[in-house]
């Protein structure tokens, strides 16, 4: 240290502070703490305003951050406000000692720190504690061009690690930065408390890696979020006005792959400048806007899965009156049944769809082909695809018309389709009376709403029995293919089963 008339202070060497405790007014608990601090080479000019320092080893730092429930913090309590310096004294003092200090900082080592955070602020208490934290910050120096570099890495909790990498202006870090954070086997539960805002659900089991990074230009904000979570659970409802409205458990089947995996990207752009723009509710909005993607049209997620068409996988068309697949519509419940192997906490809903008017008509004919084959066993009668109107029949149905309409005499049926020309024979049209006859005979058949429902349940049961699959097809639990009750739907040419997905 050199110091004279004339001369003014420098001073050359290094400085060692151990066993700093930084805390809280009255005796409270430590806010800030380590074992040492060591500066091997410190510069310091008082004439050329300069203080230039070596890279600060810090030795098991430790810093507490306590956020109160009012939001008041800790580090705020530290602060003193210091009165405003007298008028005349302010315009009285030298203009040079207004001049700022350069102080240039090597940079900063952390070896073994330890930072304990809770928040009281939020719906429920939250407390983390990262520990062993080591690494680093890169050189400090007042107009330097090439950015700060940060490394720093630590251990959250038990099993988690925390690692933060990337470069920042430090006197405008929102000008530029490039800065990643990386949080690996987080236990999901301890974010309840954040979580809870949006999901309205406890976090009753889960461990999250999340992969952040973010990229300031201008103020311009790219932010890219990778989050993975691993066997989420969600507990009990917890009442929040801010949670999301969303069916988050069907999110959640549909995203969560066979191996328990859920993997979201979750981009946000925007400009920090903008004093609308706020980086929580943007990152909320981005994460809404997916998940409603997801919920409105999930079979494009399920189809993304085995490179299907979504309307496939999504509808089952029936032929009116009947309840068997159609060969067309098996590819989509291939696919689907496949999606569904990827998808184990997903289940499938089978509302059995029945059209009266398109229904009811085939169902008709159906019994009134049934009752004349029954009627030619009876007489012994062999006919080769027996139809209503085949001439071969034509005794049988006309029998059947006499038993359903007494009261009418087939005669007279016979003289309408029958016409004669002036000197010309009479000519008797066979096809169009025997399609008569049909058509009477048919519309005469009950078919009951019992009828309608029992084969909506067909229907339904039919797709269940194909979803479940045999041999080498991949098998999936009965009770993730439920069928549902009879539902009444309009036919347009065919009567369409719409799947429904549900969480298992």
């Amino acid at each position: 240290m050199r110091s004279g008339l004339g001369d003014p202070l420098t001073y050359a060497g290094s400085a060692r502070i151990d066993a700093l405790d930084i805390g809280e007014r009255d005796g409270g608990e430590d806010v800030l703490s380590w074992q040492a601090l060591t500066i091997d080479e410190i510069d310091f000019r008082l004439g050329e305003r300069l203080l230039e320092l070596s890279v600060l080893r810090l030795d098991q730092p430790s810093a507490r951050v306590f956020i109160a429930e009012d939001q008041s913090t800790n580090l705020g309590e530290l602060l003193v406000e210091q009165p405003a310096a007298p008028e005349a004294a302010s315009e009285a003092a030298p203009e040079d000692e207004a001049e700022p200090f350069d102080i240039v900082i090597g940079g900063v080592r952390l070896d073994g720190g330890v930072l304990d955070f809770t928040d009281r602020s939020l719906p429920l208490p939250f407390a983390a504690r990262v520990q062993h934290l080591r690494g680093g910050i890169s050189r400090l120096s007042p107009g330097q061009e090439e950015p700060t570099r940060v490394d720093l890495e630590g251990q959250v909790a038990d099993y988690g690690q925390a690692r933060i990498n990337g470069e920042v202006n430090p006197w405008n870090p929102l000008s530029q930065a490039q800065i990643n954070l990386v949080f690996e086997n987080m236990d999901i539960p301890d974010l309840t408390p954040y979580a809870v805002q949006f999901t309205g659900r406890l976090i009753a089991a889960g461990r999250m890696d999340l992969d952040l990074g973010y990229v300031l230009d201008d103020g311009h904000l790219d932010a890219r979020n990778n989050i993975v979570l691993r066997d989420l659970k969600l507990g009990e409802r917890f009442e929040h006005p801010d949670a999301t409205n969303l069916p988050l458990s069907l999110a959640i089947a549909l995203l969560k792959d066979s191996d328990g995996v859920i993997t979201v990207d979750i981009p946000v752009q925007g400009s920090v400048n903008d004093p609308e723009f706020s980086f929580g509710p943007a990152i909320r909005q981005a994460l809404t806007d997916i998940l409603q993607s997801i919920i409105t049209s999930p079979f494009n997620l399920l189809a993304s899965l085995v490179n299907g068409d979504p309307e496939e996988l999504a509808k089952v068309a029936f032929a009116p009156g009947t309840s068997e697949v159609p060969p067309p519509q098996r590819k989509g419940l291939d696919q689907l049944r496949a999606a569904l192997d990827k998808r184990p906490e997903l289940a499938v809903e089978l509302p059995a769809p029945y059209a009266p008017d398109a229904d009811r008509p085939v169902l008709q004919r159906q019994q009134a082909r049934a009752a004349m084959v029954e009627r030619l066993d009876q007489a012994g009668i062999d006919v080769a695809n027996p139809s209503l109107e085949a001439p071969a029949t034509s005794e049988i149905v006309e029998a059947m018309f006499a038993d359903r309409y007494p009261q009418r005499e087939l005669a007279d049926v016979r003289e309408r389709f029958t016409t004669a020309a002036e000197d010309e024979a009479p000519e008797f049209d066979a096809a169009a009376y025997r399609k008569h006859l049909a058509t009477e005979v048919t519309s005469a058949q009950t078919v009951t709403e019992e009828d309608l429902e029992a084969l909506a349940q067909d229907r339904a049961e039919a797709v269940r029995n194909f979803i479940l699959g045999e041999g080498n097809a991949p098998r999936i639990e009965p009770d993730r293919v439920r069928s549902m009750a009879p539902i009444e739907v309009e036919a347009n040419g065919a009567v369409v089963l719409e799947i429904g997905l549900a969480p298992d």
